[in-house]
């Protein structure tokens, strides 16, 4: 078994008793009778002791790798809910459900439903010398009063002049550090309060988290794009918008460093995902076991290495270099480890992902669909080679027969957990199973809450399969899975990155335009959408 070694955090500002309607009340659950109810039903709180095993593995998550917490903080206290459904009369055991959570914050309004999502607690806790945890922690308890109390301030400072935000969506709480050991953490010094432990989404980040984006294809991705012929090519998007409600990208195709096609407008229906098809082989014989940079382009282009195609050559081994690569941006002003960032996201080979999304995760088997949700994107930097850690909770997603609860759409429950696109594509899928008179339940299991992997480990980007599928197998046949109540996930029709020809674990770059290198012409520009100036994002009528 390994070794944990202990850390304790000295200061709590846990509560055994919160102040409601004027009266102190527990801050505890309510049902602790464990008597069958009288239809044989168990509905009950069960408080978990320090050594319980399930305990023990909350302080393991919250210590962090090799570290465990010794001991909750004072007056924090688990309690398991165990409920067991009843069938003949008798609890079933089939139907049993058990869900931990943490009780003790102060507001005694909530309680924690994860390791995870009490670390940005515990980590003030441990680091905040000002003790001042309306302005300094971002766990979800906290923030929520630090909304409300910004709401309130602002409104009766300015109840006339609110002005709605470009992107309207529910405010929630922006994740903290969850990787690093608590016991590094507690020995770092805390910032001013000027740099407070937030990390607020930005523009563009907001926009892609939102499901209502109709955009698949984001600035600076890799894509298969039509030639308006029966060839398909590859190229960077560069850009897009929207004309007549239909989305729009402007897309430089690939190529050598000798010479570089123009620009192109293609629709959402003349470009596929960059990780739809397989790459092929070069045309010239010679180059394949070359990279794009060891390939004397000049001597290519005059036919010195046979015949073939050097454009086309261009786009396969510059697309090939791309998805080995990857860049991170946006870096997040956190109190970090000792040569560690945090950053809200990155180009990984040909794709852009943000934190607070999904990404495809390697399954155990090929057809084992399992997701991660970003939760933070870590880079640490020794003898100046960089590793990325990214940190999220996995999830597996699940087809079951339909609970009979379920029947009735209103007792559909939704995971907040989840991102609200991950949310919006599950009830779009039941939707289409219950609408023909299925009996199939889809939903995503948690397997692992603050999982680090590594990015040999990540497939790809996550799609909506009511946003992809019509792409990927024509809208007429997507229209027919959708009548016939059997939905696939768009995920059985990806590759995945490690698929491409001859990948190579990642390599750092500077940035996208250093990733793309000779195969975009010098003066590339690549849009940052709502994070940058509004004229970067108009689509010259000239390019047809």
């Amino acid at each position: 078994m390994a070794r944990f070694t202990t850390v304790s955090v000295a200061r709590s500002d846990g509560r055994s008793e919160f102040l409601q309607n004027g009266s102190l009340v527990p801050n505890e659950p309510p049902r602790k009778d464990d008597t069958p109810g009288p239809d044989g039903s168990i509905d009950f709180y069960l408080k978990l002791q320090e050594n319980d095993p399930t305990a023990l593995d909350w302080k393991r998550k919250l210590g962090g790798t090799n570290f465990i917490l010794a001991e909750l903080p004072k007056d924090y206290v688990l309690w398991q809910h165990r409920r067991v459904k009843a069938k003949n009369g008798k609890a079933n055991a089939d139907a049993a459900r058990q869900d931990t959570y943490l009780y003790g914050h102060p507001n005694g309004k909530g309680r924690f439903r994860s390791a995870q999502e009490f670390y940005p607690h515990l980590l003030w806790l441990a680091c905040d010398q000002e003790n001042d945890s309306f302005r300094n922690c971002s766990c979800k308890y906290c923030f929520s009063d630090r909304m409300a109390g910004s709401e309130a301030i602002t409104k009766s400072a300015q109840p006339d002049t609110l002005t709605k935000p470009p992107l309207e969506g529910r405010a929630e709480p922006p994740k903290a550090a969850l990787a690093t050991p608590l016991a590094k953490k507690a020995a770092i010094k805390t910032e001013p309060r000027a740099t407070q432990i937030l990390n607020p989404k930005t523009q563009e980040q907001l926009f892609d988290s939102n499901p209502g984006n109709n955009f698949i294809y984001r600035p600076g991705e890799i894509v298969w794009f039509s030639k308006r012929t029966s060839a398909w090519g590859l190229s960077v998007v560069l850009k897009r918008d929207m004309q007549n409600n239909e989305c729009r990208y402007l897309l430089q195709p690939l190529s050598h460093p000798a010479s570089h096609p123009a620009a192109v407008v293609r629709d959402r229906d003349s470009i596929r995902p960059w990780l739809a098809w397989s790459v092929p082989h070069p045309t010239i014989a010679q180059l394949r076991e070359l990279t794009y940079d060891q390939v004397p382009w000049a001597r290519v282009v005059t036919g010195e290495f046979g015949k073939g195609d050097p454009e086309v050559d261009g786009s396969i081994l510059a697309a090939k270099a791309i998805n080995e690569s990857y860049s991170l941006f946006d870096r997040i002003d956190l109190p970090t480890a000792a040569g560690e960032v945090h950053y809200k996201g990155m180009f990984l080979g040909g794709e852009k992902i943000w934190v607070g999304e999904p990404v495809r995760l390697m399954g155990r088997t090929k057809d084992e669909i399992v997701i991660l949700v970003v939760n933070q994107m870590i880079e640490r930097t020794v003898d100046e080679t960089s590793a990325v850690t990214i940190v999220g909770d996995i999830y597996k997603f699940i087809e079951m027969p339909m609970p009979a609860e379920y029947k009735d759409r209103q007792n559909w429950p939704v995971n907040e957990d989840l991102p609200v696109r991950v949310n919006a594509d599950l009830s779009f899928r039941n939707q289409v199973s219950a609408d023909v008179g299925g009996n199939t339940w889809c939903e995503w299991r948690l397997l692992e809450p603050m999982a680090r992997k590594a990015l040999n480990d990540i497939k790809g980007r996550w799609y909506e399969t009511e946003l992809l599928l019509p792409t990927l197998r024509t809208k007429a046949t997507f229209d027919l899975d959708v009548q016939a109540g059997t939905v696939s996930d768009a995920s059985l029709f990806m590759n995945s990155r490690g698929e491409v020809l001859g990948s190579r674990p990642g390599i750092r770059k500077k940035n996208r335009l250093a990733t793309l290198g000779g195969a975009v012409p010098p003066d590339t520009k690549i849009s940052r959408g709502l994070d940058g100036p509004r004229e970067d994002n108009i689509i010259p009528v000239q390019v047809q």
